[in-house]
């Protein structure tokens, strides 16, 4: 009946007969043995207060009430039970087992003193063994790292994708669960469950999605746990051997929604009540408040910097709180400023709000964007994240342009950007390929324009900056693997169809295959596998690169490397040195920092450049919005 009665006495065990006794089996096939016990409570049944012959027996299987319980057979066939008088299905082999069959024992060698006969029991239960004769109780046992753990945040909601390993010696059953709990393992802490019905055999790993639908309730929170094999009720949800390390502890991916920035419009009716965007005019004020947390563990100083745009200017001791505050410029062109509040003394998921006003600067009218509105927080030097919210006050008629990235790239100072209708969105964005992938082109999705009408999608965009734009859209950049050629220098011989011309990053291992050349024996490539002539050249998966091989024969040698092969242009680094290469004078590249700030541009001549960098990371352009990312030491 489900009750858990711990160290409880019955005294309904009666037996007439006193041959009665309890059976060991595994009733339920959960994998753990259960004890049947019947009996009766020595009361005989009456019928209108005649003692009848009936009386009240009883059945009661016992099993854990969570703690692991070892393997038995799901059988107990009669009395006189021995385990190897009956198979599994209840049938009698015609050749049974000696129950006197000597095993060699955990150490596998007969004639020691740990041999065995684990058949040699009368109405003894039998459990699972090992070829040995040992006893053998196998069970998963799943693990987690950060490195498995996946995480999105899509406005309010957060889904985590939590990835586990077995590790043991049996695959996990379905279905598989987690369980995420807020700063500590507890029911009230708890804040959802996942599960997935999949097997994760030895070995393997296995994933299972939790989402969040809205994670404010739970906010402030720093960290959350993934806790594996855990329903939200049950842990172990399934046997493990060992359940110490099916727990993960890692930041909130959603610490920036505990972030945030707003803007009230000053001066003008209705205060901060249209939805934005809202024109701001000359003269008129925007109020900002932003809000930090500190996600930190411990007391800390919690640092809000916010950088104005050009065209808005600090409204003069308007900081609050002005004592922790330090106004100071960009020093960039155009000159920025910089405002940035130092608070001492947070306490642990505490918030604290900073205030400030700023107005337009002189000559800005209603058709420009003003402001896209964030802010980096900083705590105690460990975690910098922005404010999760975006609140931005432009021009009236306009449209919004986000930009994103499709996989194999990556976009710098690709901020969303307030257009006028039917205008293009700014120049600036750096598009830079992962290694192996090139640039297709930009895209979007049908969207509707600020006056009602469906405008199509398209693709193949080589210029965002001369797309018209017609209302809020989002633009894509995509990628592909980049083709790399492969070129054959045959020596007048002929070449095998199997040998292909080109190939990309995720073109599978190469083996090229032997020429052909009448009167001549080939005898290996060289090129760009080396000098010393290989039967056997393979060109492996994930390569990268243009490739050149020269067929070598044994009377003929090799033909020579071709002369005025063009040059092209490269960015390379070695050490703390930038090396550019160029075809002609009058280029000019661009270095940025990895968050997309210009540190240097320079025309160069013709040639390799030298150029001596501070260590870091760099994007890199040369005439064009496609980057390179460089490491400078």
């Amino acid at each position: 009946d489900g009750q858990v009665l711990p160290g409880a006495t019955f005294d309904n065990v009666i037996s007439g007969t006193l041959r009665e006794y309890p059976v060991i089996a595994d009733v339920d096939n959960d994998g753990q043995a259960e004890i049947i016990v019947t009996g009766w409570d020595g009361v005989a049944n009456t019928v209108g207060g005649t003692a009848a012959s009936g009386q009240n027996g009883y059945l009661r299987v016992f099993k854990t009430d969570g703690s692991s319980w070892a393997p038995a057979r799901t059988v107990w066939n009669q009395y006189a039970y021995n385990a190897v008088n009956v198979n599994d299905d209840l049938t009698i082999p015609r050749y049974q087992l000696n129950p006197a069959t000597l095993f060699p024992g955990e150490d596998g060698m007969y004639g020691t003193g740990d041999d065995v006969r684990p058949y040699n029991g009368f109405l003894q239960q039998q459990t699972v063994l090992s070829k040995n004769g040992n006893p053998v109780w196998v069970t998963p046992d799943v693990v987690t790292d950060e490195s498995l753990i996946h995480s999105s945040v899509s406005g309010n909601s957060v889904t985590l994708t939590v990835g586990m390993m077995n590790r043991g010696d049996v695959a996990l059953g379905s279905p598989v669960y987690v369980t995420l709990y807020k700063e500590s393992v507890s029911g009230v802490n708890k804040i959802g469950t996942g599960s997935a019905n999949i097997q994760i055999m030895p070995g393997d790993t296995g994933y299972v999605t939790v989402t969040i639908p809205d994670i404010r309730p739970y906010l402030p929170m720093i960290n959350i746990i993934a806790k594996i094999n855990d329903n939200g009720n049950t842990f172990l949800n399934h046997p493990e051997c060992d359940s110490l390390n099916n727990e993960l502890t890692f930041l909130n991916p959603a610490i920036s929604l505990m972030m945030e920035k707003n803007a009230t419009l000053n001066g003008t009716p209705d205060n901060g009540t249209y939805p934005n965007p809202v024109s701001v005019l000359y003269s008129e004020d925007i109020a900002y408040s932003i809000k930090a947390v500190n996600v930190n563990t411990q007391t800390g100083t919690v640092i809000i910097r916010d950088t104005l745009p050009a065209y808005l200017r600090y409204k003069s001791n308007s900081g609050n709180p002005l004592s922790a505050l330090t106004v100071s410029s960009s020093g960039n062109i155009p000159n920025r400023d910089v405002l940035t509040w130092t608070l001492t003394g947070i306490d642990s998921q505490k918030d604290t709000t900073v205030y400030y006003e700023a107005s337009p600067m002189e000559g800005v009218c209603a058709s420009q964007p003003l402001f896209i509105n964030k802010a980096w927080i900083i705590i105690s030097d460990t975690i910098r994240v922005m404010t999760g919210n975006r609140t931005y006050h432009q021009g009236a008629g306009v449209g919004v342009v986000t930009f994103s990235a499709g996989f194999g790239g990556q976009l710098y100072n690709a901020e969303p950007q307030a257009v006028d209708y039917r205008t293009s969105a700014s120049e600036g964005i750096i598009i830079v390929p992962e290694e192996g992938y090139e640039f297709t082109g930009w895209s979007h999705d049908d969207y509707m324009s600020l006056r009602g009408k469906m405008i199509k999608a398209e693709k193949n965009i080589t210029r965002y900056d001369t797309l018209t734009v017609y209302g809020n859209v989002e633009l894509k950049a995509n990628f592909e693997p980049e083709t790399y050629p492969i070129e054959y220098i045959l020596n007048n011989g002929e070449n095998t169809a199997n040998n292909p011309l080109t190939y990309t990053i995720k073109t599978g291992t190469i083996l090229l295959e032997a020429p052909e050349k009448q009167g001549d024996i080939f005898i290996g490539w060289t090129g760009s596998n080396g000098i010393i002539p290989q039967m056997q050249v393979s060109i492996p998966a994930g390569s990268k690169g243009e490739r050149t091989y020269y067929a070598n024969f044994r009377n003929s040698g090799r033909e020579e490397t071709r002369e005025n092969r063009k040059t092209e242009e490269n960015v390379w680094s070695s050490g703390n040195t930038l090396y550019v290469k160029t075809l002609q004078s009058g280029k000019t590249i661009y270095i940025y920092s990895a968050d997309g700030i210009l540190q240097k541009q320079q025309t160069l001549l013709s040639g390799t450049t030298k150029i001596q960098l501070p260590g870091g990371i760099y994007i890199v352009t040369l005439n064009s919005s496609i980057g390179r990312k460089v490491k400078i030491e």
